[in-house]
């Protein structure tokens, strides 16, 4: 058979069992409660800041510069004081820019609940070797990692337009136009950060035959990447975090497109690497 319809096939398949399965309806929940709340608490708080400054100005229309200078003194605390970035970030709605923000914290995590079990799963209960049977080891885990992308394109989408349509309703003023572009951006470029934890995880599952054990590796990872990059702030270990993927995650939000390929370039890296490592991993089991 073609291998592109062997890859078409398992994914196909596992989507479906996956759109079928219990875990996927809990994960939305989860990642609708964690990053929901964080939309809407962003919302609130934007709508209370608006109620505040008209009433301070009795009216009067507040300067745009005004309104510039405010907004780049709000992303400060996070982005850094590069006057340039800041301008470009404060042009966009802050709802959109601060919930792609936290989405980011969130991927990893959810990256890995999603596909701790893809090939772990199988490879316990031996029902793999009945698959890899009528397709390639390399189509099989081709077809697993596309039905994990498409999932989590799909979990993410419903949340992200979700917020969105909450914050176009409640906010007043709200640049629907602007807002969409910019949560279009920001959602792609956070899907390509979540790629390579999607590696991650699936290296772990190829890994070992029983999933708890895939789950617990892919967390400990997790930690350890956060405890290295606590470690990176320290000076004399601050070459720490060239190697880790949340390094190169602020190049998502430079207002130089050569900052924002050069992201990508590197998550793509990262996700090439991981799942070499799943395919030569699976190649070498006996099934």
């Amino acid at each position: 058979m073609n291998p592109l319809r062997e890859t078409f096939l398992v994914f196909a398949h596992e989507l479906r069992r996956s759109l079928r399965s219990a875990k996927t309806l809990v994960l939305l929940i989860l990642y609708a409660l964690a990053t929901g709340i964080f939309g809407l608490v962003m919302v609130a708080a934007t709508r209370k800041i608006q109620e505040q400054i008209a009433a301070n100005l009795q009216g009067q229309e507040v300067p745009p510069e005004a309104l510039m200078q405010m907004k780049m003194g709000g992303l400060s605390m996070i982005f850094g004081k590069d006057d340039e970035q800041l301008r470009y970030l404060a042009s966009m709605p802050l709802i959109v820019i601060l919930f792609a923000w936290f989405a980011l914290f969130f991927l990893p995590l959810l990256a890995t609940l999603i596909g701790f079990d893809q090939i772990s799963g199988e490879l316990q209960t031996r029902s793999i070797r009945f698959v890899s049977l009528r397709a390639r080891r390399g189509s099989l885990l081709a077809g697993k990692v596309l039905a994990q992308l498409a999932l989590l394109v799909g979990l993410t989408a419903v949340i992200n337009l979700g917020v969105f349509a909450y914050a176009a309703i409640s906010v007043e003023g709200f640049p629907i136009g602007a807002g969409l572009l910019a949560l279009v951006r920001f959602w792609a470029l956070t899907l390509v950060y979540a790629t390579t934890y999607v590696g991650l995880a699936t290296w772990c599952s190829s890994l070992f035959r029983v999933p708890i054990f895939s789950l617990l590796t892919a967390l400990a990872a997790l930690l350890l990447s956060g405890a290295l990059h606590l470690l990176s702030m320290f000076e004399r270990l601050g070459f720490l975090k060239y190697a880790l993927p949340s390094h190169y995650q602020e190049g998502f939000f430079k207002p130089d497109p050569l900052s924002v390929l050069a992201s990508i370039g590197v998550f793509a890296a990262f996700s090439a690497i991981l799942l070499g490592l799943s395919y030569l991993t699976l190649r070498a089991r006996d099934l």
